[in-house]
């Protein structure tokens, strides 16, 4: 069985600290399962490798640079490699995810594989988050479930099915994607730069973080600052840091922590009891009290 339980751990520039796979089989294979109003299980990351993810159960959201798509049972998401993306849970779902090395794919750097097709869609501007449903891409869901069906059982050849299943998804990207002419709304100069001011704001978040820090970390100005931020995130810096605290506040009521509710209010960066009570009651349509009954 080669299907792994998810877990993101990641460096201060937000990459993805998990080695997937093997040297000699750079493929991995995950199952997420979500909570309806628990904390984001797939926060903002990203990793040299490419990621597709089926759904199999719900509709997570998924989340990459200017791009935020509800997805249901049977939708395909597939990043592309050095992308930020994230998975939201807005009801119980399930999810089941392969990360591996475009290598796998291509064989190297000088097949015809590499140069024709995996290549170009790497470097497609047009490939950075995309959504394939399941009702017009039946091919794409039908190579995942292959894949992972392949992995589950672990049956002597299976990397042969494993690649194939791979390779079949990333021609139908080629197809869709190599040579489109539509340029994302961000550079690889906003990427870098969001980066940083993400690993500020999670380095940082339990203190209040102001818009001249924050901009500073990124070195550019406060207004490009917030601009860049939403262009790639989808919401301001502000809007970004309150989440983050709530989610972070989320995870410790769910984690059966022994510490009180003002304690982890004030852990999580918020002023006073009472803003934290408003706040999480927005995000979480519960109280705090009541979040931690119910996990």
């Amino acid at each position: 069985m080669l299907i792994d339980v998810c877990s993101v751990s990641v460096d201060a520039s937000r990459r993805e600290l998990q080695i997937h796979g093997t040297p000699d089989f750079p493929c991995a294979a995950y199952e997420i399962s979500f909570l309806k109003h628990g904390p984001d299980d797939v926060p903002w990351h990203w990793h040299d490798e490419l990621e597709f993810t089926l759904v199999m159960e719900g509709e997570p959201e998924f989340r990459a640079p200017g791009i935020a798509v509800s997805a249901g049972a049977g939708d395909c998401f597939c990043v592309n490699s050095n992308t930020l993306h994230s998975i939201v849970s807005l009801e119980d779902s399930v999810t089941r995810s392969v990360v591996f090395s475009a290598e796998l794919v291509s064989g190297g750097a000088g097949t015809v594989f590499s140069q024709r097709y995996v290549r170009p869609l790497l470097d497609s501007p047009g490939f950075t988050g995309v959504l394939l449903r399941g009702g017009e891409h039946p091919e794409a869901s039908s190579a995942l479930r292959r894949v992972f069906r392949a992995m589950a059982d672990e049956e002597p050849g299976y990397e042969f099915a494993v690649r194939e299943g791979l390779s079949e998804l990333c021609l139908t990207l080629s197809r869709l994607y190599v040579g489109a002419s539509a340029a994302p709304e961000y550079s690889a100069a906003d990427m870098q730069r969001v980066r940083a001011m993400l690993a500020y704001i999670h380095e940082n978040f339990a203190s209040p973080i102001r818009m001249p820090e924050l901009a500073e970390a990124a070195n550019v100005s406060q207004r490009e600052c917030e601009r860049v931020f939403r262009r790639v995130i989808g919401m301001t810096p502000k809007q970004y840091l309150i989440k983050y605290r709530v989610d972070r506040a989320a995870a410790i009521l769910a984690g059966g922590s022994g510490k009180n509710i003002s304690e982890i209010a004030l852990e999580c960066g918020f002023s006073g009891i009472n803003v934290f009570g408003r706040t999480f009651k927005d995000y979480y349509g519960l109280s705090a009290r009541e979040y931690k009954k119910s996990r």
